[in-house]
């Protein structure tokens, strides 16, 4: 779930965002940003790094080069066009536009992975598993 967050935001990044080679000079030298929209509820449900250690480790892993490689020449005040769902009920198109910025979903994905994680803490001590004493 929390990679889920993290994937959305980097696969709905504009292709001129993606582009090798993009710096910040060539963005400030666009005449408008790029229209970047962003839903998270438009995510892989049931996929298999929620079953393998392994493709969720990967997935982590390519995560961590994302952020520091890729993402680090794109503007933390670049605009995204975010739909967040306010009701529940699945008859009705309950999505509502809303204006961000990199920064702020960067944020987001950031804070709720630290909230997931502090819920598998709960659960290991729960379960009484063994965990790591900085996690």
């Amino acid at each position: 779930h929390v990679c889920d967050h993290f994937k959305s935001l980097f696969e709905s990044k504009p292709l001129s965002l993606q582009r090798l080679g993009y710096t910040t000079d060539k963005f400030d030298l666009m005449d408008k940003p790029p229209n970047w929209n962003l839903d998270y509820d438009n995510r892989n449900r049931k996929s298999s790094i929620e079953t393998s250690r392994m493709l969720a480790i990967k997935q982590i892993e390519q995560l961590q080069s994302t952020i520091t490689n890729d993402c680090t020449t794109v503007p933390l005040s670049t605009p995204i066009n975010i739909s967040v769902t306010v009701d529940s009920d699945p008859l009705i198109d309950n999505s509502v536009p809303l204006q961000s910025t990199y920064g702020r979903e960067l944020w987001f994905c950031c804070l709720h992975a630290i909230h997931h994680y502090a819920l598998i803490r709960v659960i290991c001590i729960e379960q009484d598993l063994s965990y790591p004493e900085n996690f």
